[in-house]
């Protein structure tokens, strides 16, 4: 991450969600807005290590269950919440939640190819 530059936005979306988990409101909505900005300003290599953290956490499936059009691996949501342990609709719930409390809509609707 040391050859990238790091953004003004996502320097600021950095420190304003460091500081709502120091004050204890690591789980409010203002700190899924700023993690969600700080995720979209995030530099390529930034967003590789997050990947990497999550696969070693197995937080992640194995492989991804499609790619896009532009070669992006795509996890549907029943993999995931398979991985975590909890049933789709508590995946589902979580999710929008998260999407209602940050204003982004996280599930691809678009073109993906299927692994064979």
């Amino acid at each position: 991450m040391n050859q990238d530059k790091l953004s003004a936005a996502f320097l600021n979306a950095s420190n304003e969600y460091s500081e709502l988990v120091a004050q204890g409101l690591g789980e409010s909505p203002a700190a899924a807005r700023a993690f969600a900005r700080m995720m979209e300003n995030a530099p390529q290599s930034f967003m590789d290590v997050a990947h990497d953290v999550a696969m070693e956490m197995g937080l992640m499936p194995e492989k991804p269950d499609a790619y896009t059009a532009n070669g992006e691996p795509v996890y549907l949501l029943e993999s995931i919440a398979t991985r975590l342990g909890i049933s789709k609709e508590e995946a589902e719930k979580s999710l929008h939640e998260f999407e209602d409390a940050t204003g982004k809509q996280f599930l691809n609707t678009g073109d993906v190819h299927s692994v064979q």
